[in-house]
Order: C-alpha cells, then structure tokens, then sequence
C-alpha cells in the first residue's frame, strides 16, 4: 500500500507559510527584483547545491508565481567542493552561458582550509565573482548555509565560525555591488520556527546536520525564490566574537618535572563527558574513550600529561597524524582580546600519535604559527586499552614569557579510529567544535606558582 503523503505536504504548505512571515522585514524597503524574463539560472556551490534541491525548487517556485518569467535552472554544485577549488570551473561554469549565478560556498572552505579557510573566503569567492562580472553574468551571493543545531560541534561551528563567513561574504557584497542572501540566518529563522510550532521538526539530515532534507530545501528554496523577487529580506545580525575562555585549568609550578601527573598539588583535566564527544552514536562511554590530563610549568617549558583510556588504540606512524590515535594540543598565546575563529600569529596546533612500542612518540605540528616539532619532546607508554603521552614544549617556541597568574589558550583533543576503515571521531577537553577549523574554541591554562 502507497503511503498517503497528503497530511505530510498540507503540514508543509502551511509550514511554508508560517514561516515566510519570520524572514519577511516589513520595516525595510524591498530589495530590486534580481530575476529577468528567460534568464537562465546557474545554482554554483558544494554537495548542498547538488542535484533537485534548493536551488532546482527556487527556479521552480519562481515560474509559478510569475510563469511569464519562464526561467531555466543549471545545476553546477559538486560534492565536496570549497570555494577555492571552485575556480577550475569557472570555464565550465561560463560554457553554459547562464544569465544569473547565485554561488554559495565556504563549509567546506571551513573544513580544509580551517580557521585559515574563514579568513580567506572572501578573496576565494572573489575569485569567482569577477571573471563573472566582467563576463556580463548576473551574480547573488549566499552565506554558507547554518547547520542542524543540536551537538556541541554544530553549535560551535553556528556560534562562531559560520557567521563569521557570513561576514566575509557580506562585505564582499558591499564592495563588488552584489546582492547578498543571508541564507544563514533564513535556515536559522526557519528551524526555530519550525520547533516551535513542532518539536519534533527536522530539517537536516542525520547524523551529520548539514545536508538539508526534503524540507530544509523546500524552505530555502522559498526564501531564496522571494529575494530574488524583492519581495523579502532577512533580519541579519552583525557578527559579534565573544570569547568565553572557558574552562579554566592551572598549571602547577614545579622545577622541571619529569611527569605532570606526579606533580604536588596539580589539578587534573577530565574528559569524559557526552558533552566532550562530537559522534555521539559512536561513543560508548568513558571505557571507550576518556582521558585525564595534567599541565606543569618552570621557566623553560610548559609539561604535558595525558592518560588516555581507549576500547582499542590504534598507533599509525605511517599515517597522517591526525587520522589515527593520539592527541591534538592547542596553545594560543594571543591576548585574550585578540582572539577570534581566524588564524593569527600565537595560535599553534601540535600532534602527538600514540607509538607501536613503549618509547618516543611522534609530535606533528598543524599548519598554523609553526612550532618546531624536533623541540618538542614526546614519549609514550602503552597498556592494555590505555596509553600515557607526556610532552615538553619549550615555552620560546610558543613565544611567551611564563609568569605566575599569566594565561594561555588551551585545549587538548582524543582522536580515536576502533577500526583502520571507519573514519576516527573526536572527544575534546573543551568539549565543543573542532579547534583546528575554530581558532576562538579553546578554554584558558593559567600558570600557577
């Protein structure tokens, strides 16, 4: 028997409808209709914009509200593309001849390029724009679409990173004379609407919250097909970053220990919590993955304990570091005024993997401020679904003079892979984002004497 889907589509209609008031700005002027009889359509971006979505439903829905526009779509979304890979299709792009691209990247931007990515979006988006312009193409700008928000990851990545694309984009806007859709804050507007009316409404698939489903689409859809109309707005706010500094955890002052852990008075750092873990289907519990760590201090450098409980380790010397088991640190020397979700001198990421045997462990440095990798010493120590890193960073190589009550960003991240095919997940001591693509998402080590 074929399901009855008529409920289903009613529930949505009139979910269409409620919602159009939340992104509609009666107190601005209409923007200019962006969409002229015959144009053809180009919808460029990453996997979001692939295939019958969004973008295939705004050129739908703009011919029935208006059949004499008599619009053509042209799909140009490539999975797992960033703006800065986007450029080699520039020529393709141009082939098709498309009167009017809306061009929407910047999450996968976010996700190879790191903190690195959110500052440079703009100049890579820039990097599209123009050729387009000068060929007498038609250009709208999109943020980079909000995420589910319901895991400490995607909230982190919601409060912080994400909107300060969004920034990126809407400048650009500003500068190059192209309109800009807040696609951001209509899908935000549109998820809070849609739970408050209903609770157990969805609009992205899972597990991962960032593919719309059938109905994230149809809502972007709509509020994008009404921009191009003039016939809504969104009320965008600015980005404001604040830092949260939180948690706070001391390194103790002792004369060049040779464990943190053993240290007189030292405080651990516990990680155990659901909170902490960014694939909660994944996670068993702390038997699976947990750790306590342990930070001292002299005037040469900073000490590092971590005990690390693991179901099974995985040790990878011959492969990419961050890929197999072993631990993130991230220090960020930058005054605490400083710090945002971009990259800057004074924030340095450095891996520790776990090694096959009992003795040197291999230290990686991320590609932030470089640390010098052959002056950080790191061994390891193995036992059965546990393992002990303990590391030295000499403090002239993270730039900062050691004071007592002086701070730093901290944090320290678990990457765990239980099988060489299944991609690893992460557990964090802040407990929220990933803090090599959110530089602002570390908590604070104050020095203690």
């Amino acid at each position: 028997m074929k399901p009855n889907l008529a409920p289903a589509l009613f529930r949505l209609s009139i979910m269409l409808l409620a919602l159009s008031s939340v992104w509609a700005d009666p107190a601005l002027p209409n923007q200019s209709v962006l969409v002229q009889p015959n144009d053809s359509i180009l919808i460029f971006g990453d996997s979001i914009s692939v295939g019958k979505g969004y973008g295939y439903q705004a050129v739908k829905m703009l011919n029935q509200d208006q059949p004499d526009l008599k619009l053509t779509w042209i799909e140009h979304g490539h999975s797992g593309w960033s703006a800065k890979t986007a450029v080699t299709a520039l020529a393709d792009v141009l082939a098709k001849q498309p009167t009017l691209v809306t061009i929407m990247f910047g999450t996968n931007d976010l996700g190879s390029g790191g903190a690195k990515g959110v500052i440079e979006l703009k100049n890579r988006i820039r990097a599209l724009v123009e050729p387009l312009l000068k060929a007498g193409v038609r250009v709208v700008l999109l943020t980079p679409p909000y995420m589910g928000d319901t895991t400490p990851h995607s909230k982190e990545f919601n409060r912080s990173a994400l909107p300060r694309m969004g920034e990126e984009i809407i400048a650009l806007g500003k500068e190059l004379t192209v309109p800009v859709f807040d696609m951001f804050t209509a899908m935000k507007q549109a998820e809070m609407a849609g739970q408050a009316q209903d609770p157990m409404f969805r609009m992205f698939n899972a597990p991962d919250l960032l593919h719309p489903n059938a109905t994230g689409h149809q809502l972007m859809a709509r509020a994008l097909a009404d921009f191009l109309l003039g016939k809504s707005t969104v009320n965008h706010t600015p980005f404001v970053w604040h830092y949260s500094g939180t948690p706070t955890a001391t390194a103790t002052f002792a004369e060049k220990p040779a464990d943190a852990a053993a240290v007189r008075g030292v405080q651990p750092m516990v990680l155990n919590r659901r909170d902490q873990v960014n694939d909660l289907d994944r996670w068993k519990g702390p038997a699976d993955l947990s750790a306590i760590g342990y930070a001292a201090w002299d005037q040469t450098a900073l000490y590092l304990t971590v005990d690390v409980t693991e179901d099974v380790v995985m040790a990878g010397a011959k492969q990419p570091a961050w890929d197999y088991d072993g631990i993130e640190f991230f220090f960020d020397t930058r005054p605490r005024n400083q710090r945002d979700v971009v990259y800057a001198p004074g924030y340095f990421q450095m891996l520790v993997g776990v090694s096959t045997t009992n003795g040197p462990a291999p230290v990686t440095c991320g590609g932030m401020d470089k640390l010098d990798a052959t002056a950080v010493t790191a061994t390891c120590r193995r036992s059965d679904g546990k393992y002990r890193l303990q590391v030295t960073v000499p403090w002239e190589q993270l730039r900062f003079t050691p004071t007592s009550n002086a701070e730093l960003g901290f944090d320290f991240a678990l990457n765990h892979k239980n099988q060489v095919d299944k991609p690893r997940y992460k557990a964090l001591w802040r407990g929220q984002g990933d803090d090599y693509i959110n530089a602002g998402a570390t908590g604070v080590l104050r020095l203690q004497k």
